[in-house]
């Protein structure tokens, strides 16, 4: 009996000192949802392909670009080399030959979005042009250029 109450007594003691011994604090979780737009359809190339410098009708060529912005993404910019305006001029070369061309597109309109997952998607439609007064002006050969296209909120 005397040692069932000295290890009760123990225990007691032992109990009451760890739950002094402790502490606690609040942790706060926050997180911050950055908007944020990605494609879900990219085209890679342009091509103008044959253009022949004797037709009469300037070359014009078109591609699509699609792409989601999460939801409460606004202001969003749709920019080729940066420029956001809707017109972009640049030169296609071919060693120190320079074949101009031209870029137009229309700005994305105002979209619900519902999230990178959700249904809404917005398309732009970028629309390219060769000049024949251009394509009369340079030698024969293949013409290149890359530029960046970039939809940001």
């Amino acid at each position: 009996m005397k040692l069932q109450a000295s290890i009760f007594l123990s225990l007691a003691a032992l109990t009451s000192f760890c739950a002094h011994a402790g502490d606690q604090t609040t942790l706060n979780v926050s997180a911050m949802v950055l908007p944020a737009c990605a494609f879900s359809q990219k085209a890679s190339t342009l091509d103008f392909q044959g253009i022949n410098p004797t037709d009469t009708n300037d070359t014009v060529r078109r591609v699509d670009f699609s792409f989601k912005c999460n939801d409460g993404a606004s202001n969003i910019v749709f920019a080729v080399n940066g420029i956001a305006t809707g017109s972009f001029t640049g030169n296609m070369q071919n060693g120190q030959n320079k074949l101009p061309y031209a870029l137009e597109w229309t700005p994305p309109a105002t979209v619900q979005w519902q999230g990178l997952d959700g249904a809404a998607e917005a398309k732009v439609t970028l629309t390219g042009t060769v000049t024949q007064a251009n394509a009369r002006q340079v030698p024969v050969g293949t013409y290149t250029d890359n530029v960046t296209i970039s939809v940001t909120p």
